[in-house]
């Protein structure tokens, strides 16, 4: 959204600071990189997990919230946390993975360091996204 917002304040020259500041050939550029991602696709998909008329606090969203089922009780299987640490979500998925390791369940945490939130469907075939198959290979033998 953000991209597509610059874009339209790059053909519509309304804002002079922008136009004085910003470098609208590098907006050309991001728009030909994150052409191949469906931003609008992206975020439906996101709210799609959100049922309607419910807020943050739902059970799907955050299963620590205040009308979530407590999962201290709960027989869980194995779970694999797996998060970029540059990820905006990197804090409250080791905040998740710490409280239920407290709570004695059996969570394997893996964090790539540097990378962003979904870096191994950004770019399928790096080593990055190789390592982290050959980890879920692993959970799923063991587990």
């Amino acid at each position: 959204m953000a991209v597509k917002w610059l874009s339209l304040q790059a053909q519509a020259k309304s804002d002079p600071w922008l136009s004085d500041v910003a470098d609208f050939r590098i907006l050309a550029s991001l728009r030909r990189r994150f052409s191949l991602l469906n931003w609008e696709l992206i975020d439906r998909f996101w709210r799609l997990s959100i049922p309607i008329g419910e807020t943050m606090d739902h059970p799907l969203v955050n299963p620590f919230g205040p009308v979530s089922p407590n999962l201290e009780s709960k027989d869980l299987d194995s779970i694999l946390v797996v998060v970029g640490g540059s990820d905006l979500l990197r804090n409250r998925a080791e905040d998740y993975a710490r409280k239920l390791k407290g709570w004695g369940k059996k969570v394997e945490y893996v964090e790539f360091e540097g990378k962003q939130h979904g870096f191994f469907t950004v770019d399928p075939n790096s080593p990055d996204s190789d390592q982290l198959m050959l980890i879920i290979k692993w959970f799923i033998i063991e587990n």
